[in-house]
């Protein structure tokens, strides 16, 4: 599985991420910056491992961000903010900057595109592009952006502002809008995902084996619903935990950007066994939550993963890639789960649109050597 590259800007209608005066005009942008609603997005983003940013934002977030955290009288979601920005790993390209002054920051003078490629392959969060146009621009014409969060600021600037995107035939793609939002300062927040190309979606026969890797997951503590329900059952009772995730989320005073999981085994030929959870790096006062939900561990360690596209009529050729995948001798312990790609916690899920998209995003994650589901 590898790491997921989100890109994060705010623009206007046109396209345009400044003012008509240039770099320095954020008239049209600013505002929409600092809404409820971006805050509660900037909170969201401190689950990212990596931050990516050109040199211009870099050298306008170092003069900001850091006095920021420690400002008695900042927003506490502009200081969470600010805090993570202190202590992520900060990759800044520059071809003109020879040091970085900021912690946990560092200087590359390198392709982003082939930078970026290598670091999905290897172990960690997600990568964020912090409102890098240029970056974001290079990126997506390599096809390495897998979401894109734009704030829509409702303002036309014409001629003068720096466009997001060009004319440039490699930017041709397509996306699906999994989230949207209109904040209190009348702009719009789009979460959009990657639909991937055509030949790039669920594979089969050799090619499946492309599309389904052995990773070293991280163990997760987890809040989550578990019944024995009947199979037609099986949908009424996604919709029912999402409910109850969300209140407890709510009741504790917070939102998050993890997806939710399910995994699930016959008990009979009529009833299943299912668990409906979602990790929480932090559960806090969550922990001690009594029915319908409780605390409980996702394991970790080696685990087959295979990344679908598409709906529940194709799913099934994921469960068969999976099962047909090499193990490189380890053992398959327990079943699968999966982890809904398109949904969050930023936001209240509905059930009764569950599952929202006509197709969307799933892994499969196969444990291999790990204790079994019936104890986890």
């Amino acid at each position: 599985m590898s790491r997921r590259v989100i890109a994060n800007v705010v623009m206007t209608i046109d396209g345009r991420t400044t003012g008509p005066a240039g770099a320095g005009d954020m008239s049209a942008i600013a505002p929409h910056g600092v809404s409820d609603e971006a805050r509660e997005r900037l909170v969201g983003m401190t689950q990212a491992t990596t931050a990516l940013l050109g040199r211009v934002n870099y050298q306008g977030f170092a003069g900001w961000w850091p006095h920021v955290a420690t400002m008695a009288d900042a927003d506490p979601r502009d200081r969470a903010f600010a805090k993570w920005l202190n202590s992520v790993e900060k990759i800044v390209f520059s071809t003109s900057l020879s040091a970085a002054d900021w912690s946990n920051a560092r200087i590359v003078d390198a392709d982003p595109a082939d930078l970026v490629s290598e670091l999905k392959q290897e172990p960690g969060g997600d990568i964020r592009v912090l409102s890098s146009a240029s970056i974001i621009r290079q990126l997506l014409a390599a096809d390495l952006v897998d979401r894109l969060e734009l704030t829509l600021s409702p303002e036309i600037v014409g001629a003068g502002g720096e466009q997001l995107f060009d004319s440039s035939a490699a930017l041709r793609s397509s996306w699906e809008i999994v989230q949207q939002t209109r904040t209190g300062s009348g702009a719009a927040i789009l979460v959009l995902d990657r639909v991937p190309a055509a030949g790039r979606g669920v594979a089969t026969g050799e090619e499946a084996e492309g599309t389904t890797v052995i990773e070293n997951l991280p163990e997760r503590r987890v809040l989550r619903m578990r019944e024995t329900v009947p199979i037609e059952r099986l949908t009424e009772f996604q919709g029912r935990a999402l409910a109850a995730i969300w209140a407890a989320l709510k009741a504790d005073g917070r939102t998050s950007p993890e997806h939710p999981y399910m995994r699930c085994h016959h008990e009979t030929d009529t009833t299943m066994d299912v668990e409906v959870g979602l990790p929480l790096d932090e559960p806090g006062d969550l922990e001690e939550r009594s029915d319908p939900l409780s605390a409980g561990t996702l394991p970790g360690g080696p685990a087959l993963v295979h990344t679908h596209y598409g709906n529940h009529a194709t799913l099934g050729e994921a469960y068969a890639a999976v099962s047909a995948a090499d193990t490189a001798g380890l053992v398959r312990v327990g079943p699968p789960w999966e982890v809904y790609e398109w949904c969050d916690f930023l936001t209240e899920p509905n059930p009764a649109t569950w599952p929202q998209p006509d197709n969307w995003t799933t892994l499969l994650v196969q444990p291999l050597d790990q204790g079994g589901f019936p104890d986890a």
